[in-house]
């Protein structure tokens, strides 16, 4: 009896001395646990932070190459109204010069300042197609819309350009030709100041916008 006495006394001496190390493992285990989980929740947080920067950054340039676009194709409405302008105006002139060459009129200065107007409003024609077959919706990255409306900007320039030279050189002709039809006698003459005054203040409000 004492000896199983002893042996009990052995056994719960050793249990008392083991379980505050059975316990500092396991708290330590706990501990490593929680440092995991928690670096595991500060990570995909950081994670979902960058996604939602991404996201707002992405949509803010999707926004402005919207506004952008609009902007170019109310500029292409622009730049083709005016064309369009020029191109009765270069008709009317073009029928007074037949009438004028049959009243036995000259024709060459007129002829030449019609042909400058023609061939510039036909390349303003070119720059504006040029414009309009671009498409900077449908860039895929911010360097490449900067790309595409560069190549915009060049063409606007070089169309509005080429329209206020076919513009001037259209008014020469008027011009000239007002002066040889008071030395004929052309009947119906109907292309004047007034007929190209409406292309002067579109042209004029063009350039300053």
């Amino acid at each position: 009896m004492k000896r199983t006495s002893t042996l009990l006394a052995g056994l719960i001496a050793v249990a008392l001395i083991a379980t505050p190390v059975f316990a500092e493992t396991a708290s330590v285990n706990v501990k490593n646990k929680i440092e995991d989980r928690n670096k595991k929740t500060e990570a995909s947080t950081t994670i979902k932070v960058e996604q939602k920067k991404t996201e707002d950054k992405n949509k803010q340039s999707e926004w402005n190459t919207r506004v952008l676009d609009n902007k170019i194709r109310g500029d292409i409405k622009v730049f083709t109204a005016t064309a369009n302008r020029l191109d009765k105006i270069v008709v009317r002139i073009q029928s007074r010069v037949t009438k004028i060459k049959a009243a036995g009129g000259n024709t060459t200065q007129i002829e030449a300042s019609l042909n400058i107007g023609k061939t510039k409003l036909a390349e303003a024609r070119a720059d504006i197609s040029t414009i309009s077959s671009i498409d900077i919706t449908g860039a895929t990255s911010s360097t490449t819309v900067r790309t595409l409306f560069n190549t915009i900007k060049t063409n606007a320039v070089k169309a509005r350009e080429a329209l206020k030279a076919s513009h001037s050189a259209l008014i020469q002709a008027v011009t000239f030709m007002q002066g040889v039809e008071k030395k004929v006698k052309v009947k119906d003459s109907n292309v004047g100041e007034n007929e190209t005054s409406s292309s002067t203040a579109s042209t004029t409000k063009e350039d300053n916008s």
